[in-house]
């Protein structure tokens, strides 16, 4: 693949020769969190290069989109951005269609919120540290509110039994599947066998449909299956409930997390796994690879596109496609000398902090 540099904002990327023509024929954007780099990137197209921005927010981490909400967990909760239109068109020389304000935020300390999305159940996290799905609280009384735990989790306790991670939500709203990458009870007890206790569970019945995958993440449906990661062994697998069939696609070079679709495309978030006292002895930790977002065609099952970030950018977490966009950002209000929206029914205008 032929590569073109880029300079934008604040990071600089390459990205193969496709990869403009790809967005723009989608009419897509992409939005991409960075937990390790602290960094949301959003990533659109007008057919000749790939702009970029990025904002800096401590452990970005799941991103959920419902219409112009976008919400994304972090170190200390969740925070609510909106598109506004109104906004977007008289801000002054904005260059974007749609722009992410911070509308809220919703504090949870210590939660490890890992998958994110908008249901039919309100706003749901993978809380990983309580081994649960949570509803985030907008009203405040509580840091979240239960929605569901797998049976073999036998009282709710901020001890990370079983590394509960993935979600997987319908067109309808509904969740459907859940990862895990054990069916542990005991604090932190996943971390003794990583290698083949992962499994994918069925929310709906409890009921275990898979194992013996290696920390498995990002479960989507799409199309009527089930798409996930086996993440450290590098295999995207399909997975059809009616037929109880499951099915190896392909295997990638890297660790494997952050899936979203475009027609026949997925665009997947790759890591360079971080060597640490759990994941040190995994074949994967030796292996060079090159963090950021490869383009897989499900019908050709093969890399048909690829965005590398540079280094300090070691790892992706969530991948979210913008439908319908021409360009995008996430703004941060409080860069320096950013200007501050006042939104509301009625009102809406920007002005300087010093006003």
């Amino acid at each position: 693949m032929k590569f073109f540099y880029l300079w934008d904002f604040m990071s600089l990327a390459k990205y193969s020769a496709d990869i403009p023509e790809y967005l723009r024929q989608l009419g897509i954007a992409l939005v991409i969190t960075s937990n390790t780099a602290g960094r949301i990137f959003t990533l659109s197209s007008d057919g000749h290069q790939v702009n970029q921005t990025s904002v800096r927010v401590r452990k970005p981490m799941g991103i959920a989109l419902n219409g112009e909400y976008m919400a994304i967990s972090n170190f200390q909760g969740v925070t609510l951005y909106k598109n506004d239109k109104r906004s977007t068109g008289l801000m002054p020389e904005n260059p974007f269609s749609r722009l992410f304000y911070p509308m809220t935020h919703f504090v949870s300390y210590g939660l490890n919120h890992h998958d994110l999305a908008f249901t039919r159940h309100g706003l749901i996290s993978v809380n990983t540290t309580c081994a649960c799905l949570g509803q985030v609280d907008t009203y405040g009384e509580y840091g979240f509110k239960t929605f569901w735990k797998p049976e073999f989790i036998s009282r709710l306790s901020p001890e990370d039994c079983c590394h509960l991670n993935g979600m997987a939500v319908d067109e309808e709203g509904e969740i459907r599947y859940v990862t895990a990458f054990s069916t542990n009870d005991v604090g932190s007890s996943w971390r003794e066998n990583v290698m083949a206790a992962g499994v994918v569970i069925n929310v709906q019945t409890g009921a275990t449909v898979l194992d013996g995958f290696t920390m498995p993440h990002s479960p989507r449906w799409y199309n009527n299956r089930l798409y996930f990661f086996s993440s450290a062994t590098e295999e995207l697998f399909e997975y059809f409930p009616e037929q109880q069939t499951v099915n190896k696609l392909f295997q990638f070079d890297g660790f494997i997390r952050g899936l979203d679709f475009a027609g026949q495309y997925a665009f997947i978030g790759v890591s360079r796994l971080r060597k640490s006292r759990a994941f040190g002895f995994l074949p994967i930790v030796e292996k060079v690879i090159r963090p950021g977002v490869v383009v897989f065609d499900l019908q050709a099952r093969k890399v048909v596109g690829e965005i590398v970030f540079p280094d300090g950018v070691d790892e992706i977490f969530d991948v979210k496609v913008l439908p319908d966009t021409e360009s995008a950002t996430v703004y941060d209000p409080n860069a320096p000398g950013a200007m501050k929206a006042i939104i509301s029914e009625s009102l809406i205008s920007w002005i300087r902090e010093d006003n």
